[in-house]
């Protein structure tokens, strides 16, 4: 798994390629946990290039998510289609907020 980050204004945009699983689920908290430590309180997660999400994975992404609740945002964009229907699965769409594009992910956090 490949992290790459960019910044938008105070918007932080994760971008990951490769597998989440259980051997690269640390990474991706180490690096979350930084952004968050770093004063970032709006964060998108560009999965166009993820490959896989394990259940490690997601747990990941709900913790973080409820950690920034109050604080600031974490939303996602670019879904492919089987991590969009894994996100219908488990009920994370519901949860979380998902972008067709990274632009209108940004741009949801101007309307907030």
């Amino acid at each position: 798994m490949d992290i790459f980050v960019a910044n938008d204004g105070d918007i932080t945009i994760l971008t990951i390629e490769g597998e989440i699983n259980e051997h690269t689920t640390l990474a991706l908290r180490e690096k979350l946990d930084s952004i968050m430590k770093s004063g970032v309180s709006n964060i998108i997660v560009d999965l166009e290039k993820t490959s896989f999400i394990s259940s490690a994975g997601l747990a990941t992404f709900a913790f973080f998510h409820k950690q920034m609740k109050g604080k600031g945002c974490l939303k996602f964009a670019r879904l492919p289609k089987h991590i969009s229907n894994l996100f219908k699965l488990t009920y994370m769409n519901k949860v979380v907020d998902t972008f067709d594009s990274v632009d209108q992910a940004v741009k949801s956090f101007q309307v907030e």
